[in-house]
Parts: structure tokens; C-alpha cells; sequence
């Protein structure tokens, strides 16, 4: 779990990527992973490490690792698709808040940012409040436009 997204963000004048900050809940496995010393191709063996002038910023950093399903062998380090699977994510991205329910059977609920009491939400289209808080129920997605908030 690294905690990072990746943002595609299109408007009809300008186009954006961008590796962003992300709340993730997951269901710890106890195990832990550390960042080497790979600096290009996190998933290859291939890396600029060869060259002693470049280094990874992280490494060293200790990532929790999300629990795998029963019966699937898994050792630290290993790439799986079964790997850093979250619960829920919660994204804000400029005026724009997200909360994806990974989940068959759990709800969880999206916090509403500081100075935020309503928002759009563009899936459903419907003008939401924040005086209760928002649940996101099982395999859901919520979309929020927050318009100017900052």
C-alpha cells in the first residue's frame, strides 16, 4: 500500500497526469514491505542503480501490504494481483472528491473537507449535503464536485 493514485484530469482546454496522495483503508496482513534501492521499473529487476549516480529517494520506507486471500502463496516483494488491494479510497483532486467501496459487504464513510457543506455529485446527479455523512455502500463509486472550495 503506497498510499498513491494516478489522476487523468481532461477539460476541453487542458489535459493533466498526475501521481497523487490517496486515504486508503485495507485489511492489514501484518506483513510489511521495504522500497530497494530500483529506480525506473518498480515491477522489473531493470534499474538505473547500475549507474552510482542515481539513488531512490524512498527507499528504505516500510509499506504495509494489504492482507491476500487465503490460499494464494505471497512473499514480500513479490508481484501479485492480489497485492495492495484497498477496502475504500477516498481521492480529492482540485474540486473534485472521490470515494470508491471496493467491498461486497462493508459501507464506509467519505469525510467531507474542511470548510465543505455540499457538493455535486455527478454520478447520480444530484446536489448532496454534508450534514450527515456521506455512506458509500458496497462495489459503489461517488463522484463530488465541490465547485470553489478550496
Amino acid at each position: 500500500m503506497n498510499f498513491l493514485a494516478r489522476v487523468h484530469y481532461m477539460t476541453p482546454t487542458m489535459e493533466r497526469d498526475a501521481t497523487v496522495w490517496q486515504d486508503v483503508k485495507f485489511d492489514d496482513s501484518g506483513l510489511t514491505y521495504t522500497r530497494d534501492d530500483r529506480v525506473i521499473e518498480a515491477q522489473t529487476r531493470r534499474h538505473e542503480g547500475l549507474r552510482g549516480d542515481v539513488t531512490q529517494a524512498l527507499e528504505g520506507e516500510v509499506l504495509p501490504i494489504a492482507k491476500i486471500p487465503d490460499g494464494i502463496a505471497f512473499k514480500p516483494g513479490q508481484e501479485s494481483v492480489y497485492a495492495g488491494k484497498g477496502t475504500f479510497y477516498a481521492l480529492r483532486y482540485g474540486p473534485y472528491l472521490i470515494g470508491m467501496n471496493m467491498t461486497t459487504d462493508r459501507t464506509f464513510e467519505l469525510k467531507r473537507p474542511d470548510g465543505v457543506t455540499e457538493a455535486d455529485e455527478l454520478v447520480t446527479k444530484t446536489h448532496i449535503s454534508f450534514a450527515k455523512p456521506l455512506k458509500v455502500g458496497p462495489r459503489s463509486t461517488v463522484v463530488l464536485w465541490l465547485g470553489d472550495a478550496k
